[in-house]
């Protein structure tokens, strides 16, 4: 989702992407670049759902994967991590 920030509470640990050593601030910097690219997808899938009532996400069911798939716009399939224990 488009939804991003970095702020928190001031007894809170920093967290700004510079403040990590790398590998995980070369991991971190890959996630931002990847979030702006898609940005163009979000906006749009975002107005199509407010001028034309479409979900932002959409539902598709699968035969045979055991995995749930949900469509993102017009070009974009992903499928949510339901593993117990994966976080």
């Amino acid at each position: 989702m488009p939804f991003f920030r970095a702020h928190a509470h001031i007894d809170t640990k920093r967290r700004e992407p510079y403040l990590f050593d790398e590998p995980i601030r070369g991991y971190l910097r890959d996630a931002v670049r990847l979030r702006y690219q898609m940005l163009p997808v979000w906006y749009n899938a975002f107005y199509d759902a407010s001028v034309g009532g479409y979900p932002i996400m959409r539902y598709v069911p699968t035969r045979g994967t055991g995995r749930e798939m949900l469509i993102q716009d017009h070009n974009m399939l992903s499928s949510p991590e339901t593993r117990v224990g994966i976080m």
